[in-house]
């Protein structure tokens, strides 16, 4: 009975050890679908807009308005989140990428203490790595050495799906401490199906675009 109770736990740890990230709470790659959108609307109080074709559009979502992220796909939609909670932890800033109205692609930056103490707990066989590197940067007066540190931790990388925490931590040319701090989870070949059509999209563009100045300039 003993060893039979042992084999269970063993098994039990196996499983959670096994276990593979494929999203955060109901937010999970090629499962979640664009309508969870109306839920989140409901639990936030910030404006949402849409990104689609490089253009503005009012729509009840969350985003951030300062840049367009546009590639002239119809089936790819990026939505940018205030704020949400999920499972009792805030997130913030995150960004949202769906394509054929299927969630594909999740980041989140400057991740909190909490979120990455949950999923550390969650995923235990995560992945940490450090890199440092002496610089030098000046100002008027002085030339200050310095330590630019970059830090990743590996919560999934295989043929479906990568998931990471990158830290960076460097030195602008005023010598000010600046950090890049992001969570990203998403699907490798939508990725590429995305990247793939986005410049297929932008080089049919460019032709046209071409094609249009060899016509304006005929009689030149």
């Amino acid at each position: 009975m003993r060893k039979l109770l042992l084999v269970l736990i063993l098994f039990q740890s196996l499983q959670t050890i096994a276990q593979k990230i494929s999203g955060i709470g109901f937010l999970r790659l090629n499962k979640t679908t664009i309508v969870v959108l109306d839920s989140l609307v409901k639990s936030s109080s910030h404006i949402y807009k849409e990104y689609q074709k490089g253009i503005v559009k009012d729509a009840p979502f969350i985003y951030n308005a300062d840049s367009l992220e546009g590639d002239g796909n119809p089936q790819h939609k990026t939505f940018y989140l205030g704020t949400v909670n999920i499972s009792g932890i805030w997130l913030n800033d995150i960004k949202l990428e769906f394509y054929k109205d299927t969630l594909y692609s999740i980041l989140i930056n400057k991740p909190t203490f909490d979120f990455i103490t949950a999923l550390n707990t969650k995923y235990p066989e995560a992945k940490e790595t450090k890199k440092t590197k002496k610089v030098q940067c000046y100002n008027t007066y002085n030339t200050f050495n310095n330590e630019e540190r970059t830090y990743n931790i590996l919560y999934r990388s295989d043929s479906k799906v990568e998931a990471y925490i990158y830290m960076n931590i460097y030195y602008d040319s005023k010598c000010e401490e600046q950090t890049v701090h992001f969570f990203n989870i998403y699907d490798i070949k939508k990725l590429d199906a995305v990247y793939k059509k986005g410049e297929a999209l932008k080089n049919k563009q460019k032709a046209l675009s071409d094609e249009e100045t060899k016509k304006a300039l005929k009689d030149f």
